[in-house]
């Protein structure tokens, strides 16, 4: 085998048109825990959503005791066993893994759609659901009215 020109090879590529990696930092939201009328829960406060470009692991329940929080722009939610409830979430296009069904709570409210890749269980139909940024399709990409 003849030898190769590694230099050459490399030179005739055109690095600029590669796209750029997004590099995220992730913050695994911690505990919150409040006492409330002799309750305990556990209150996810906009403070501790505070960064952009952030990868959020959310591992418990958190309650928003009522209030909406937004997530900063271009940011992931990764459940890994926590869920949402009790107030309003403003996804501002921030992809949600592995599912959307941990914010599919009765006691939730969702503004915005997720970035366009996020899927979430259809429980009326029995199927999966993509978001295509602006609306949530099915695997043809036929788009699905919700009411």
């Amino acid at each position: 085998m003849p030898p190769v020109d590694i230099d050459m090879q490399v030179r005739d590529r055109n690095i600029d048109a590669l796209p750029a990696l997004q590099v995220y930092t992730t913050k695994v939201l911690k505990p919150n825990t409040h006492s409330m009328q002799c309750q305990h829960k556990n209150v996810l406060t906009q403070e501790m959503l505070g960064c952009e470009d952030c990868k959020y692991v959310i591992k418990w329940k958190y309650d928003l005791n009522g209030q909406t929080v937004e997530i900063p722009e271009n940011c992931i939610l990764e459940f890994d066993g926590g869920s949402l409830t009790n107030g309003t979430i403003v996804l501002n296009g921030c992809a949600v893994y592995p599912s959307f069904d941990p914010l599919l709570d009765e006691g939730l409210t969702i503004e915005d759609m997720p970035k366009a890749g996020t899927v979430k269980w259809d429980t009326t139909n029995g199927m999966p659901l993509w978001s295509n940024g602006e609306n949530w399709v099915d695997a043809t990409g036929n788009v699905v009215n919700e009411e």
